[in-house]
């Protein structure tokens, strides 16, 4: 046990090597908590005397030590941001020459001086050796200007020295601090069987949508609509608590969001799956954990596995493993960038501006969707529109075509329309059984028929359309087989020239998923 004066309270080290700080009140013996250190304890208690009226301002309020009341006072306040505070603080305060100096004490040039350290540190990053960005830079410093009002306005300090002071600049960089997955990346993940069937649904979803983390994973079932006319889910959380992210200390804004394409038909599968995923799914979550229980941040695709030495399990991120399953490593990448969770929403917005799903989308409309409090904030995706200008630039040099030429794909015929239903309907094989059984299949395999029923029931929907003029269904049902499907790629190639025949016959199989289809059926969408 630490010796104190009497009266001011006392730190003890436990058996865990922690060390717990103590303080007698009126009401008794105190227990404020074990810290991993002794200096956290100690500011701990100083913070705690102070607020009991035992310190004198003559003393002097350490920052470490206003520190500690101040990120309370913002938790109790509601602040949505307290977690990522406390871990600023803690990196970057906290053990700093600026730390144990009394508030009343601390000048510009003090934190100036503290700033220049800030900017020669490397970030806790094991994708690359990096400085601190710009950005972080300018959260840390808000952070300690917070602390420094709130403590004017408390009538601990005169003035705010953190007031005035600037990160200085650097040199414009040449890459972009982020990436996005191309088309042909896209697919070869949604093929990639290496990747369990859940987490390929969670990415699709993640892609298809372009929702941050946050929002995605406190997403309700209740916000989810894939049924009518207007398929979109309504944004409402981005945390446990809160809304989604803002800017400027403005209300956070409830959005809705369209659901299409990749997006719509991941969360269709997901849906289909949630049910063996997690059969006790008490919050009502689109995503939640197999237990039922919220997903952390920043554990979005983590698996528990234990290390070599079979100590404690641990969370394990298997994104690296995936993508390097499916073909996407760093050296063959377009911009030679590593791929992240949050790349996944920015490869929505890229995909949307660049025109690579469809007719490209204006920056304004994806500002909207995505949530962006500033047109700013969406430029980053401009350089990206270069392609989508290119190509309507050669569709306007292009000969001028009566549009009634263009080939359309031919009604499909009532008799194949009522075959396909016929072949849904028939009654599985023992093959089937014995392989997709219900009852007696694992968690996986059951997982695995759900599946497997959502791509019957995918490509049976793609002839229907067919039959009504719209081939939207099933051109993308082509392109998900032609990654690895000769036929496939042949019948795609008939389809830009107007011919359906075969493409019918390989979603027909599809739909029927027979043993002769059991091959075409693991290299689509599962």
């Amino acid at each position: 046990m630490t010796m104190r004066k009497r009266g001011t309270g006392s730190i003890e080290e436990s058996t865990g090597g922690r060390w717990r700080a103590r303080l007698v009140t009126e009401t008794g013996r105190k227990s404020l908590g074990a810290f991993p250190t002794k200096e956290e304890a100690d500011a701990v208690l100083e913070a705690a005397r102070y607020e009991l009226g035992e310190l004198s301002r003559s003393q002097g309020l350490t920052l470490e030590a206003w520190g500690k009341m101040f990120l309370k006072a913002r938790e109790r306040a509601g602040f949505r941001s307290v977690a990522d505070g406390r871990r600023r603080w803690t990196l970057h305060v906290v053990g700093s020459e600026l730390a144990p100096l009394p508030l009343r004490s601390i000048r510009p040039q003090d934190v100036r001086a503290w700033v220049d350290v800030l900017t020669a540190k490397r970030a806790k990053d094991r994708r690359q050796r990096r400085k601190l960005s710009r950005r972080t830079l300018e959260n840390i410093l808000n952070l300690l200007r917070a602390a420094f009002a709130a403590a004017k306005d408390r009538g601990l300090v005169e003035s705010n020295p953190a007031e005035g002071v600037t990160i200085p600049n650097r040199v414009s960089p040449t890459h972009e601090p982020w990436t996005y997955l191309l088309l042909e990346e896209q697919m070869a993940i949604f093929a990639c069987l290496v990747i369990p069937a859940h987490h390929r649904l969670i990415i699709a979803v993640a892609i298809g949508t372009g929702l941050r983390e946050g929002e995605l994973f406190n997403l309700l079932l209740v916000d989810v609509h894939i049924t009518g006319p207007t398929p979109h889910i309504v944004v409402r959380y981005g945390s446990k608590d809160g809304g989604p992210k803002n800017v400027r200390g403005e209300k956070p804004k409830i959005r809705r969001v369209p659901l299409f394409g990749i997006g719509l038909e991941g969360m269709r599968g997901w849906l289909n799956l949630l049910p063996l995923f997690c059969p006790k799914n008490p919050l009502g979550l689109v995503f939640p954990g197999p237990t039922g229980a919220r997903r952390q941040m920043g554990k979005h695709l983590h698996v528990t596995r234990r290390n070599a030495e079979k100590k404690k399990p641990r969370p394990h991120n298997p994104l690296p493993e995936y993508l390097a399953a499916a073909g996407i490593v760093i050296s063959k990448r377009h911009d030679g960038m590593p791929v992240r969770f949050q790349d996944f929403r920015h490869t929505f917005a890229s995909s949307l501006v660049s025109g690579a799903w469809g007719p490209a989308w204006s920056l304004e409309q994806i500002q909207v969707v995505m949530g962006h409090e500033s047109i700013t904030t969406t430029q980053r995706y401009a350089h990206l529109a270069e392609s989508a200008i290119w190509r309507q630039a050669a569709l306007m040099m292009a000969p001028a075509r009566d549009p009634a030429e263009r080939p359309r794909p031919a009604p499909v015929q009532t008799p194949l329309r009522a075959q396909s239903r016929e072949m849904i309907a028939e009654p599985p094989s023992r093959f089937e059984l014995e392989t997709y059984g219900l009852r007696t299949a694992s968690t996986h395999e059951r997982s695995r028929e759900f599946v497997r029923l959502s791509a019957r029931e995918r490509a049976l929907e793609a002839l229907e359309q067919l039959g009504r003029g719209d081939d939207g269904l099933i051109r993308s049902i082509l392109a998900d087989l032609a990654l690895t499907d000769a036929d496939a790629r042949a019948a795609l190639a008939e389809v830009m020239e107007g011919r359906w025949g075969h493409a019918v016959e390989l979603v027909a199989a599809l739909a029927k998923a027979h043993r002769d289809a059991e091959q075409i059926l693991k290299t689509g969408w599962q």
